[in-house]
């Protein structure tokens, strides 16, 4: 029973201590920010396309999401995080959020007022 409880605690520490050093970060927060805007990026090259993608205003769109994320120090997604989910303390709904995220890449789960295509 006891190495079932230092198991699980373990465990815990893990998922709490991982993502700031999986993604360099110092906070739970900002590893969440930090992988989402990695997300959104790989998105928007997918989505320009390719005669754009060397055009400078969508290059420097999507330097200014880099250099405000890496500004905010997790600011964004706390804020995010106490939007979505009130009653959670904002590092733990960071964890959660980050391996969500991290398991179940799909973007349309954050945003608001989802717009469904049409054939």
């Amino acid at each position: 029973m006891r190495t079932f409880l230092l198991l699980i605690i373990l465990v815990l520490a893990g998922a709490w201590f991982y993502p700031p050093y999986a993604e360099d970060t110092a906070n739970v927060c900002s590893a969440f920010e930090k992988k989402l805007s990695v997300l959104v990026q790989a998105e928007a090259k997918k989505a320009v396309p390719a005669q754009r993608s060397n055009d400078q205003r969508v290059n420097a769109l999507l330097d200014m999401m880099k250099s405000v994320v890496a500004g905010a120090n997790g600011m964004i997604a706390e804020a995010y995080i106490k939007d979505k989910f009130p009653q959670l303390p904002p590092a733990l709904g960071c964890v959660a959020a980050y391996w969500k995220i991290t398991f179940d890449p799909d973007l349309t789960q954050y945003m608001k007022g989802k717009i469904g295509a049409k054939p």
